[in-house]
């Protein structure tokens, strides 16, 4: 399968008033390598599709597209597809009208491709899209294009993500491995475009796409390239047209049209070159271009004159997926355009497009938050979030729901004090019920200030986690005990607090000297640590050259956990430190406390199980705002009134001197 369509298309070293041979290549151009690039990748086992298994997957679906749009040029359906150009720099300041220099092209150059693709596209009357030569064949392929307005976060963006990169110049195996994973948006809400400038042996290159993936469909199991390359390239000269140059401009002397996005998006949609990248005169819809109505041809063209390679019929010099200079291309035909509509119904992260909200203008709204998971603590059992106020109203309140596969619901509550664009890193409460393996973890933000979030499409985040078993001691210290083995310079060790703090780290050791290494670590109750030893050839440090071995002891000398066996680079252990609490301070939990009534409309009531009251009591409502705060000393003191509440969800935060209990109710 033709996984990245890398259409070099042309060198442009000594390219300008060079007389050529009709149909043949200037010597001093470089022909299309898609099919050398791939040949490569098949090598590589990166991709295990040919081309024909891909067309024997296209052709029923094309077959199943024509018949249900028999007899129609158009279906009245346009299929927007949002843009981000990801323009790659070094440091250059954007360039200006009057003083363009820099691979940093300007906003206006990068609106100019846009309109080209639109124009070409939708063959628009009255622009260079809608020529009427190619057979007089061209047809409106329904696909237009628009510059991003929200990026993935949801913020304004016009569509231009600009990155300092720290380098001027690229090939395209950097482009792929350095900068596309670190630029990318998600392709199933955007078709990523790079500007870069390339260099080296790929200083001549105008650009290449990727071609749709195949994954999961029609019992095929290989990929069209991963999801963190997809997109197409341009060199930023040939990025735009000088149809709309303010002077801010920076373009080719040959291919400044926009010609060469055309064609490259035409690979990134599903077509393929007009010739077949092969020498044969063959043509239909199984052999050529796999495009009934595109005339055979068994090699590319050049140049604007018109030429005969297979027969009679002249080659479509027109055509946007031949080779010939920008000024000669303005035709899709409907073959091409079925195959388009086709790859944009069935092929991954083509289909979703059409319904992404990326070009949407983003609306500011009152209560409006999302959030986003940063990491997962094995150790505390507990999830970090990140909670955004995207609303115009502060937020002081977050209601968060999560679950683990799907099962009981838990709720956390935030309470502060965040300005619109703010962020606050938070951590749920340890999880509940949570076997060790691995489990689905759902989270979803449901309320603000009380209030419904008024956009909900980024209140929800979904993450694999490893629940990992926990060793529960008592005690004040963690000792150490390390015995290398004959190749200590291997070993090294960290100890960290369940946030992730270092407390301690150790090694490597000196190879050959097996004399006992100890540490002694100060641990505090109700916190988690982690214990880690790596080995850094991986097998351990027993037994095969030496018996070496390590040991953890609380300060009673209970064993946490021993070993130095193992068969990897690395192995750790989770420590949960217990409290000391009184037995009275065990009492203070809120299964011990309850409401009564609840719901309630003019009172409620405190109950307690055991003697030990709570020394003080605070309500507050959905806002996170204090509406009761009393000191608790007698049993009478439980009892609240509340019939001058408004109807709504209320908290009661019950607390003694080192523990508190936070409970809800409602007011009717």
């Amino acid at each position: 399968m033709k996984a990245l369509m890398l259409c070099s298309l042309f060198s442009l070293i000594g390219a300008y008033g060079q007389e050529t041979e009709k149909g043949v290549a200037p010597s001093s151009y470089e022909r299309c390598s898609a099919v050398e690039y791939n040949q490569s990748l098949r090598e590589r086992g990166l991709v295990t599709e040919t081309k024909e298994d891909f067309e024997n997957w296209l052709a029923p679906k094309i077959a199943e597209y024509k018949s249900r749009n028999s007899g129609r040029m158009m279906d009245g359906t346009i299929i927007t597809i949002p843009v981000v150009v990801h323009v790659i720099h070094n440091g250059d300041p954007v360039n200006t009208i009057g003083n363009a220099t820099s691979e940093n092209i300007s906003y206006d150059q990068v609106i100019s491709q846009i309109d080209v693709l639109n124009q070409d596209y939708r063959r628009i009357l009255g622009t260079p899209g809608a020529g009427t030569s190619g057979y007089g064949l061209g047809v409106d392929v329904e696909i237009e294009f628009c510059l991003a307005q929200r990026d993935p976060d949801g913020n304004d963006t016009d569509g231009v993500n600009r990155i300092d990169l720290g380098q001027e110049s690229w090939t395209m195996d950097e482009v792929d491995s350095d900068v596309k994973p670190v630029t990318i948006w998600d392709p199933t809400n955007y078709m990523n475009m790079w500007s870069v400038k390339f260099g080296g042996a790929d200083a001549g290159i105008l650009g290449y796409a990727q071609f749709p993936s195949t994954s999961g469909l029609g019992g095929l199991n290989s990929n069209g390239g991963s999801a963190n390359t997809d997109g197409v390239v341009s060199n930023f000269n040939a990025f735009g047209t000088t149809a709309q140059d303010d002077g801010s401009f920076i373009l080719n002397g040959t291919y400044n049209l926009g010609r060469t996005m055309t064609h490259e998006v035409g690979h990134w949609l599903g077509l393929i070159h007009i010739w077949g990248d092969t020498s044969n005169c063959t043509d239909g819809a199984t052999s050529g271009d796999y495009v009934v109505d595109t005339p055979a041809s068994n090699q590319a063209n050049y140049v604007c004159t018109p030429v005969t390679n297979c027969g009679s019929n002249f080659d479509m010099i027109e055509n946007y997926m031949d080779y010939t200079n920008d000024a000669c291309m303005d035709t899709f035909t409907q073959g091409q355009k079925d195959r388009i509509l086709t790859v944009m119904a069935n092929s991954p992260r083509r289909n979703t497009l059409g319904a992404s909200n990326a070009c949407q203008p983003v609306t500011v709204y009152g209560f409006d938050g999302s959030i986003e998971m940063m990491g997962y603590s094995g150790c505390n059992n507990s999830a970090q979030i990140e909670l955004i106020n995207t609303g115009s109203t502060t937020m002081t309140s977050a209601t968060i729901e999560y679950d683990l596969d799907g099962g009981t619901t838990e709720t956390y509550v935030w309470t502060g004090s965040l300005a619109q664009d703010e962020i606050e890193m938070i951590s749920l409460p340890s999880l509940t019920g949570a076997s060790v393996g691995q489990h689905l973890l759902t989270m979803n933000l449901t309320l603000i200030n009380g209030m419904p979030d008024e956009d909900t499409w980024d209140n929800e985040d979904v993450w694999q986690i490893v629940v990992q078993e926990l060793n529960q001691v008592t005690t004040t210290t963690i000792s150490l005990t390390l015995v290398p083995d004959n190749y200590g310079s291997e070993t090294t060790w960290e100890f960290k607090k369940g946030d992730g703090t270092l407390i301690a780290s150790g090694g490597p050791y000196t190879d050959g000297d097996s004399t006992p290494e100890t540490e002694v670590f100060n641990v505090e109750e109700e916190n988690c640590y982690t214990f880690t030893i790596f080995d850094a050839y991986g097998d351990g440090m027993c037994c095969t050259y030496g018996n070496g071995s390590y040991e953890l002891t609380t300060d009673d000398n209970t064993v946490v956990v021993s070993g130095g066996a193992y068969a990897a680079t690395s192995e750790s252990t989770n420590i949960y430190v217990n409290s000391t609490m009184t037995v009275e301070d065990h009492n203070f939990v809120a299964s011990n406390f309850s409401i009564y009534p609840n719901p309630a409309q003019n009172g409620i009531n405190i109950s307690v199980k055991g003697s030990e009251l709570p020394e003080n009591m605070q309500i507050y409502n959905m806002l996170g705002q204090v509406i009761l705060d009393k000191q608790i000393d007698a049993q009478v003191d439980l009892g609240v009134d509340i019939s001058t509440l408004s109807s709504g969800i209320y908290f009661v935060k019950l607390q003694n001197a080192k523990n508190s209990v936070v409970l809800r109710f409602v007011k009717k």
